[in-house]
Protein backbone atom coordinates (compact mmCIF):
# COMPACT_ATOMS: atom_id res chain seq x y z
CA UNK A 1 0.00 0.00 0.00
CA UNK A 2 1.58 3.65 -0.81
CA UNK A 3 1.16 6.47 1.37
CA UNK A 4 -1.98 7.55 -0.18
CA UNK A 5 -3.55 4.73 1.17
CA UNK A 6 -2.55 5.35 5.33
CA UNK A 7 -5.78 7.00 6.97
CA UNK A 8 -3.57 9.66 8.25
CA UNK A 9 -2.38 11.08 5.39
CA UNK A 10 -5.66 10.68 3.13
CA UNK A 11 -7.59 12.26 6.02
CA UNK A 12 -5.39 15.42 6.05
CA UNK A 13 -5.75 15.64 2.22
CA UNK A 14 -9.00 15.32 2.35
CA UNK A 15 -9.78 18.45 4.93
CA UNK A 16 -7.58 20.48 2.95
CA UNK A 17 -9.68 19.58 -0.30
CA UNK A 18 -12.95 20.05 1.61
CA UNK A 19 -12.04 23.41 2.81
CA UNK A 20 -11.30 24.73 -0.21
CA UNK A 21 -14.54 23.34 -2.04
CA UNK A 22 -16.78 25.83 0.68
CA UNK A 23 -15.42 28.64 -0.89
CA UNK A 24 -18.40 27.80 -3.67
CA UNK A 25 -21.18 27.40 -1.64
CA UNK A 26 -23.99 29.51 -3.18
CA UNK A 27 -22.65 29.07 -6.87
CA UNK A 28 -22.75 25.38 -7.24
CA UNK A 29 -26.17 24.26 -6.02
CA UNK A 30 -27.79 22.26 -6.59
CA UNK A 31 -25.10 20.55 -7.35
CA UNK A 32 -22.68 18.95 -4.54
CA UNK A 33 -19.38 20.89 -3.17
CA UNK A 34 -16.46 19.32 -4.31
CA UNK A 35 -12.98 19.71 -3.60
CA UNK A 36 -9.62 18.17 -5.74
CA UNK A 37 -5.95 17.73 -5.10
CA UNK A 38 -3.75 16.41 -7.91
CA UNK A 39 -0.53 14.32 -6.57
CA UNK A 40 2.81 13.41 -8.17
CA UNK A 41 4.82 11.00 -6.77
CA UNK A 42 3.02 11.56 -3.97
CA UNK A 43 3.15 15.18 -3.51
CA UNK A 44 0.65 17.57 -3.74
CA UNK A 45 1.05 19.54 -6.98
CA UNK A 46 -2.69 21.01 -7.86
CA UNK A 47 -5.81 21.97 -6.50
CA UNK A 48 -8.92 22.54 -7.67
CA UNK A 49 -13.02 22.55 -6.99
CA UNK A 50 -16.41 23.11 -8.95
CA UNK A 51 -16.48 26.51 -8.97
CA UNK A 52 -20.25 27.51 -10.35
CA UNK A 53 -22.74 25.77 -11.91
CA UNK A 54 -22.31 24.22 -14.99
CA UNK A 55 -18.56 24.96 -15.01
CA UNK A 56 -15.52 22.71 -14.87
CA UNK A 57 -15.90 19.97 -11.78
CA UNK A 58 -13.30 19.63 -9.37
CA UNK A 59 -10.76 16.80 -11.11
CA UNK A 60 -10.42 19.42 -14.37
CA UNK A 61 -9.71 22.06 -12.31
CA UNK A 62 -7.28 19.95 -10.52
CA UNK A 63 -5.34 18.62 -13.31
CA UNK A 64 -5.35 21.75 -14.84
CA UNK A 65 -3.70 23.75 -12.07
CA UNK A 66 -1.18 20.92 -11.72
CA UNK A 67 -0.93 21.18 -15.82
CA UNK A 68 -0.03 24.69 -15.46
CA UNK A 69 2.79 24.36 -13.27
CA UNK A 70 4.45 21.71 -15.99
CA UNK A 71 3.19 18.44 -13.49
CA UNK A 72 2.34 15.43 -14.70
CA UNK A 73 -0.38 14.21 -12.18
CA UNK A 74 -0.12 10.42 -11.35
CA UNK A 75 -2.95 10.27 -8.34
CA UNK A 76 -6.02 12.08 -7.19
CA UNK A 77 -7.56 12.92 -4.52
CA UNK A 78 -10.91 13.85 -4.74
CA UNK A 79 -13.83 14.49 -1.64
CA UNK A 80 -16.62 12.51 -3.54
CA UNK A 81 -16.65 10.13 -6.54
CA UNK A 82 -15.78 11.21 -9.47
CA UNK A 83 -18.96 10.80 -11.80
CA UNK A 84 -19.30 8.22 -14.83
CA UNK A 85 -22.00 9.17 -16.14
CA UNK A 86 -23.01 10.74 -19.95
CA UNK A 87 -26.25 12.33 -21.47
CA UNK A 88 -29.13 13.64 -19.36
CA UNK A 89 -29.11 17.11 -18.30
CA UNK A 90 -25.26 16.73 -17.41
CA UNK A 91 -22.79 20.16 -18.54
CA UNK A 92 -19.76 18.23 -18.60
CA UNK A 93 -18.49 15.14 -19.48
CA UNK A 94 -17.60 12.36 -16.79
CA UNK A 95 -14.99 12.78 -14.84
CA UNK A 96 -13.79 9.05 -14.55
CA UNK A 97 -12.56 9.05 -18.17
CA UNK A 98 -11.24 12.23 -17.83
CA UNK A 99 -8.94 10.82 -15.41
CA UNK A 100 -8.06 7.47 -17.28
CA UNK A 101 -7.07 10.17 -20.33
CA UNK A 102 -5.18 11.93 -17.50
CA UNK A 103 -2.80 8.27 -16.73
CA UNK A 104 -4.42 8.82 -12.50
CA UNK A 105 -3.29 5.67 -11.23
CA UNK A 106 -4.13 6.10 -8.10
CA UNK A 107 -7.31 7.91 -6.20
CA UNK A 108 -8.23 9.24 -2.68
CA UNK A 109 -11.98 9.32 -2.27
CA UNK A 110 -13.88 10.73 0.27
CA UNK A 111 -17.48 9.72 -0.41
CA UNK A 112 -19.30 7.66 -2.73
CA UNK A 113 -22.10 9.56 -4.87
CA UNK A 114 -25.41 9.96 -2.42
CA UNK A 115 -27.26 9.73 -5.55
CA UNK A 116 -28.52 5.82 -5.77
CA UNK A 117 -28.54 5.77 -9.65
CA UNK A 118 -25.01 6.47 -9.24
CA UNK A 119 -23.22 5.53 -6.03
CA UNK A 120 -20.39 3.57 -6.84
CA UNK A 121 -20.46 3.18 -10.36
CA UNK A 122 -17.87 5.65 -11.03
CA UNK A 123 -15.18 3.67 -8.67
CA UNK A 124 -16.39 0.14 -10.62
CA UNK A 125 -15.16 2.01 -13.48
CA UNK A 126 -12.26 3.22 -12.19
CA UNK A 127 -11.03 0.15 -10.57
CA UNK A 128 -11.69 -1.68 -14.13
CA UNK A 129 -9.64 0.24 -15.65
CA UNK A 130 -6.65 -0.92 -12.86
CA UNK A 131 -6.63 2.13 -10.88
CA UNK A 132 -6.03 1.79 -7.17
CA UNK A 133 -9.10 3.14 -5.06
CA UNK A 134 -8.71 4.25 -1.22
CA UNK A 135 -11.50 4.68 0.77
CA UNK A 136 -14.38 5.91 1.18
CA UNK A 137 -12.85 8.27 4.17
CA UNK A 138 -16.19 9.23 5.22
CA UNK A 139 -15.03 12.20 7.45
CA UNK A 140 -17.16 15.13 8.96
CA UNK A 141 -15.35 17.87 6.67
CA UNK A 142 -15.94 16.00 3.46
CA UNK A 143 -20.30 14.66 4.56
CA UNK A 144 -20.84 18.57 5.35
CA UNK A 145 -20.15 19.27 1.94
CA UNK A 146 -23.00 17.46 1.02
CA UNK A 147 -25.69 18.44 3.21
CA UNK A 148 -27.62 20.47 0.92
CA UNK A 149 -27.16 17.34 -1.79
CA UNK A 150 -28.92 15.25 -0.17
CA UNK A 151 -31.50 17.24 0.93
CA UNK A 152 -32.11 18.73 -2.80
CA UNK A 153 -32.17 14.68 -4.23
CA UNK A 154 -35.79 13.86 -2.90
CA UNK A 155 -37.07 17.43 -4.33
CA UNK A 156 -38.01 17.55 -7.85
CA UNK A 157 -37.64 21.20 -8.32
CA UNK A 158 -35.29 23.54 -9.11
CA UNK A 159 -32.52 25.05 -6.98
CA UNK A 160 -34.10 28.57 -5.97
CA UNK A 161 -32.05 31.66 -5.07
CA UNK A 162 -33.81 35.03 -4.11
CA UNK A 163 -31.95 37.84 -5.49
CA UNK A 164 -32.58 41.95 -5.22
CA UNK A 165 -30.80 44.63 -4.43
CA UNK A 166 -32.32 47.29 -1.78
CA UNK A 167 -30.57 50.67 0.63
CA UNK A 168 -29.34 50.61 3.67
CA UNK A 169 -33.16 51.21 4.97
CA UNK A 170 -34.06 47.89 3.09
CA UNK A 171 -35.86 49.50 0.38
CA UNK A 172 -35.84 47.63 -3.12
CA UNK A 173 -37.44 50.99 -4.89
CA UNK A 174 -38.89 54.55 -4.34
CA UNK A 175 -42.16 55.31 -3.16
CA UNK A 176 -43.16 55.52 -6.87
CA UNK A 177 -41.41 52.64 -7.85
CA UNK A 178 -38.01 54.02 -9.39
CA UNK A 179 -34.86 51.92 -8.92
CA UNK A 180 -32.38 52.44 -11.13
CA UNK A 181 -30.05 52.01 -9.91
CA UNK A 182 -29.71 51.42 -6.22
CA UNK A 183 -26.20 49.39 -6.64
CA UNK A 184 -23.56 50.55 -8.18
CA UNK A 185 -21.35 48.86 -11.36
CA UNK A 186 -19.67 46.04 -9.57
CA UNK A 187 -22.64 44.64 -7.99
CA UNK A 188 -24.25 44.54 -11.09
CA UNK A 189 -21.78 42.96 -13.18
CA UNK A 190 -22.27 40.41 -10.24
CA UNK A 191 -26.06 40.14 -10.94
CA UNK A 192 -25.14 39.35 -14.12
CA UNK A 193 -23.09 36.58 -13.81
CA UNK A 194 -25.10 34.86 -11.33
CA UNK A 195 -27.69 35.12 -14.56
CA UNK A 196 -24.72 33.60 -16.37
CA UNK A 197 -24.57 30.24 -13.78
CA UNK A 198 -28.23 29.77 -13.59
CA UNK A 199 -30.80 27.79 -16.13
CA UNK A 200 -33.30 30.51 -15.81
CA UNK A 201 -34.00 33.67 -14.50
CA UNK A 202 -37.29 34.90 -13.38
CA UNK A 203 -39.45 37.81 -12.66
CA UNK A 204 -43.45 38.57 -11.30
CA UNK A 205 -45.44 40.41 -12.36
CA UNK A 206 -45.12 43.45 -10.37
CA UNK A 207 -41.01 43.86 -11.45
CA UNK A 208 -42.19 43.16 -15.31
CA UNK A 209 -44.17 46.55 -15.15
CA UNK A 210 -42.12 48.41 -12.94
CA UNK A 211 -39.09 47.91 -14.20
CA UNK A 212 -39.47 46.28 -17.65
CA UNK A 213 -36.07 44.12 -17.40
CA UNK A 214 -34.41 42.49 -20.29
CA UNK A 215 -33.07 39.86 -18.21
CA UNK A 216 -30.24 39.43 -20.86
CA UNK A 217 -26.53 38.62 -19.93
CA UNK A 218 -25.00 41.84 -21.21
CA UNK A 219 -22.13 42.78 -18.43
CA UNK A 220 -19.88 39.44 -18.78
CA UNK A 221 -19.47 36.34 -20.85
CA UNK A 222 -21.62 33.70 -20.53
CA UNK A 223 -24.65 31.97 -21.76
CA UNK A 224 -27.98 33.86 -22.07
CA UNK A 225 -30.32 31.87 -19.28
CA UNK A 226 -33.61 31.04 -20.02
CA UNK A 227 -36.03 34.06 -19.48
CA UNK A 228 -39.25 33.54 -17.35
CA UNK A 229 -41.94 35.92 -16.74
CA UNK A 230 -45.30 35.04 -14.31
CA UNK A 231 -48.14 36.63 -16.13
CA UNK A 232 -50.85 35.41 -14.17
CA UNK A 233 -52.88 38.35 -15.74
CA UNK A 234 -52.26 39.10 -19.09
CA UNK A 235 -50.00 41.93 -18.76
CA UNK A 236 -47.28 41.43 -21.11
CA UNK A 237 -47.38 43.23 -24.35
CA UNK A 238 -44.93 43.77 -27.73
CA UNK A 239 -43.59 46.83 -26.12
CA UNK A 240 -41.82 45.36 -23.21
CA UNK A 241 -38.31 44.83 -23.27
CA UNK A 242 -38.53 41.06 -23.11
CA UNK A 243 -40.71 40.73 -26.16
CA UNK A 244 -38.47 43.44 -27.69
CA UNK A 245 -35.19 41.24 -27.49
CA UNK A 246 -36.30 37.87 -28.22
CA UNK A 247 -33.44 37.36 -30.65
CA UNK A 248 -31.00 37.57 -27.40
CA UNK A 249 -32.39 34.95 -25.18
CA UNK A 250 -35.13 32.40 -25.05
CA UNK A 251 -38.16 33.43 -23.20
CA UNK A 252 -40.88 31.44 -21.42
CA UNK A 253 -44.29 33.50 -20.28
CA UNK A 254 -46.55 31.58 -17.38
CA UNK A 255 -49.75 32.35 -17.28
CA UNK A 256 -52.97 31.59 -15.71
CA UNK A 257 -54.85 28.70 -17.14
CA UNK A 258 -57.85 30.94 -17.92
CA UNK A 259 -55.79 33.52 -19.29
CA UNK A 260 -56.51 34.66 -23.21
CA UNK A 261 -52.97 34.54 -25.11
CA UNK A 262 -52.46 38.21 -26.60
CA UNK A 263 -48.42 37.39 -27.29
CA UNK A 264 -46.80 36.45 -30.42
CA UNK A 265 -46.99 33.06 -32.14
CA UNK A 266 -43.04 32.61 -31.47
CA UNK A 267 -43.02 33.29 -27.73
CA UNK A 268 -43.45 30.13 -25.90
CA UNK A 269 -46.58 29.99 -23.18
CA UNK A 270 -47.50 27.18 -20.52
CA UNK A 271 -50.88 27.73 -18.79
CA UNK A 272 -51.03 27.15 -14.82
CA UNK A 273 -53.69 27.16 -11.93
CA UNK A 274 -54.26 30.18 -10.39
CA UNK A 275 -54.52 30.69 -6.63
CA UNK A 276 -55.81 33.90 -4.26
CA UNK A 277 -53.38 36.51 -3.17
CA UNK A 278 -53.02 36.79 0.19
CA UNK A 279 -52.65 40.47 -0.29
CA UNK A 280 -54.93 42.23 -2.61
CA UNK A 281 -57.36 40.99 -5.23
CA UNK A 282 -55.26 39.90 -7.32
CA UNK A 283 -54.29 35.89 -8.92
CA UNK A 284 -51.24 34.41 -7.87
CA UNK A 285 -50.07 31.21 -10.22
CA UNK A 286 -49.33 28.12 -8.13
CA UNK A 287 -45.48 28.17 -7.95
CA UNK A 288 -45.31 24.92 -6.60
CA UNK A 289 -46.87 23.59 -10.52
CA UNK A 290 -44.38 26.17 -12.19
CA UNK A 291 -41.54 24.79 -10.02
CA UNK A 292 -42.26 21.66 -11.26
CA UNK A 293 -42.99 22.43 -14.81
CA UNK A 294 -39.58 24.10 -14.57
CA UNK A 295 -38.17 20.50 -13.15
CA UNK A 296 -39.50 18.48 -15.78
CA UNK A 297 -38.27 20.90 -18.65
CA UNK A 298 -35.03 20.41 -17.31
CA UNK A 299 -34.11 23.73 -15.06
CA UNK A 300 -32.13 22.66 -12.47
CA UNK A 301 -31.01 26.53 -10.82
CA UNK A 302 -32.96 29.11 -10.88
CA UNK A 303 -32.76 32.64 -10.56
CA UNK A 304 -35.97 34.93 -8.85
CA UNK A 305 -35.07 38.11 -9.60
CA UNK A 306 -38.34 39.36 -8.21
CA UNK A 307 -40.46 41.17 -7.03
CA UNK A 308 -41.48 41.33 -3.23
CA UNK A 309 -44.76 39.73 -3.45
CA UNK A 310 -43.21 36.58 -5.88
CA UNK A 311 -40.12 36.17 -3.22
CA UNK A 312 -42.85 36.46 0.00
CA UNK A 313 -44.50 33.47 -1.77
CA UNK A 314 -42.35 31.40 -2.69
CA UNK A 315 -41.15 31.67 1.02
CA UNK A 316 -44.23 31.65 2.53
CA UNK A 317 -44.53 28.03 0.57
CA UNK A 318 -40.94 27.00 1.44
CA UNK A 319 -40.23 26.65 -2.25
CA UNK A 320 -36.54 28.27 -1.93
CA UNK A 321 -33.36 27.92 -1.07
CA UNK A 322 -31.01 30.42 -0.88
CA UNK A 323 -30.79 34.80 -0.52
CA UNK A 324 -28.72 36.59 -1.85
CA UNK A 325 -28.67 40.14 -1.01
CA UNK A 326 -26.79 43.69 -2.46
CA UNK A 327 -27.09 46.38 0.07
CA UNK A 328 -26.12 50.02 -1.17
CA UNK A 329 -25.09 52.55 1.26
CA UNK A 330 -28.22 54.87 0.48
CA UNK A 331 -31.32 55.55 2.30
CA UNK A 332 -34.44 55.82 0.76
CA UNK A 333 -37.12 55.97 3.22
CA UNK A 334 -41.03 55.56 2.45
CA UNK A 335 -43.33 53.73 3.81
CA UNK A 336 -45.07 52.26 0.92
CA UNK A 337 -41.86 51.72 -0.50
CA UNK A 338 -41.14 48.76 -2.19
CA UNK A 339 -39.25 45.98 0.13
CA UNK A 340 -37.31 42.68 -0.87
CA UNK A 341 -40.09 40.45 0.92
CA UNK A 342 -43.56 41.79 0.27
CA UNK A 343 -46.64 40.05 1.11
CA UNK A 344 -48.82 39.51 5.02
CA UNK A 345 -45.03 38.81 7.14
CA UNK A 346 -45.17 37.27 10.42
CA UNK A 347 -47.35 38.59 12.83
CA UNK A 348 -44.41 37.70 15.92
CA UNK A 349 -40.54 37.91 15.63
CA UNK A 350 -40.14 33.97 16.88
CA UNK A 351 -42.12 33.33 13.93
CA UNK A 352 -39.32 34.96 10.97
CA UNK A 353 -37.57 32.05 9.39
CA UNK A 354 -33.99 31.40 10.42
CA UNK A 355 -31.59 31.21 7.49
CA UNK A 356 -28.05 29.65 7.80
CA UNK A 357 -24.65 29.90 6.91
CA UNK A 358 -24.27 33.88 6.16
CA UNK A 359 -21.61 34.89 3.90
CA UNK A 360 -20.47 39.04 3.69
CA UNK A 361 -19.11 40.34 0.53
CA UNK A 362 -17.81 43.51 -1.20
CA UNK A 363 -19.01 44.69 -4.70
CA UNK A 364 -17.60 48.39 -5.17
CA UNK A 365 -19.29 50.11 -2.34
CA UNK A 366 -21.83 48.00 -1.84
CA UNK A 367 -22.51 45.22 0.33
CA UNK A 368 -23.32 41.55 -0.98
CA UNK A 369 -25.27 39.09 2.01
CA UNK A 370 -25.80 35.84 0.87
CA UNK A 371 -27.60 33.05 3.09
CA UNK A 372 -29.32 29.67 3.25
CA UNK A 373 -32.69 28.52 4.12
CA UNK A 374 -31.86 26.23 7.26
CA UNK A 375 -31.75 22.59 6.98
CA UNK A 376 -34.24 21.95 9.30
CA UNK A 377 -36.57 23.96 7.19
CA UNK A 378 -35.42 22.48 4.05
CA UNK A 379 -35.92 18.73 5.05
CA UNK A 380 -39.27 19.23 6.17
CA UNK A 381 -40.26 20.69 3.05
CA UNK A 382 -38.46 19.07 0.49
Amino acid sequence: MTRLGEAEWATALLCRAAEAARAAAGRVEPNPLVGAIALENGEPVGQGIHEYWGGPHAEENALLDARRQGRKPDAMVVTLEPCSSKGGNKKRGPCTQLLLDAGIRELVLGSLDPDPRHAGAGIEQLRAAGVLVHGPFEIPQVQNLLRRFHCGLSRKRPWVVLKWAMTLDGKTGTRTGSSRWISGKPARVWAHQMRAECDAVMVGPGTLVADDPELTVRHVEGPQALRIALDPEGLLTPEYRLLQSLDKAPLLVLRGEDGASSLPSEVEQEFLPTLASAVGSHRTLDMGAALELLWKRGIRRLLVEGGGGLAAQLVEAGLFDAVAVVVAPKLAGGRWARTGLAGLGVADMAESLPLEDLRCGQLGEDLLLEAFRHEDEAEAGA
